[in-house]
């Protein structure tokens, strides 16, 4: 019999991800920490949602969409 679903325990998957790195001032990754705690989230978890919102109007070929009144 095959096992499925997660065998050990931890968090399930969200799905296919990329890596995306970057560096930091010391400061700013401290602030950044901070920030991600209050909202309760990992640091990889808040900055795709800061990602998220900033990309949000952009199309795949990097246009901004046209925003409806």
């Amino acid at each position: 019999m095959s096992a499925t679903g997660n065998r050990g325990g931890g968090q399930r998957s969200k799905g296919e991800r990329s890596f995306v790195a970057t560096r930091v001032s010391v400061e700013c990754r401290a602030k950044l920490d901070a920030a991600a705690r209050s909202s309760n989230l990992s640091v990889s978890e808040y900055v795709e949602a800061l990602i998220a919102q900033a990309v949000r109007d952009v199309d795949l070929h990097g246009s901004r969409l046209q925003k409806t009144a």
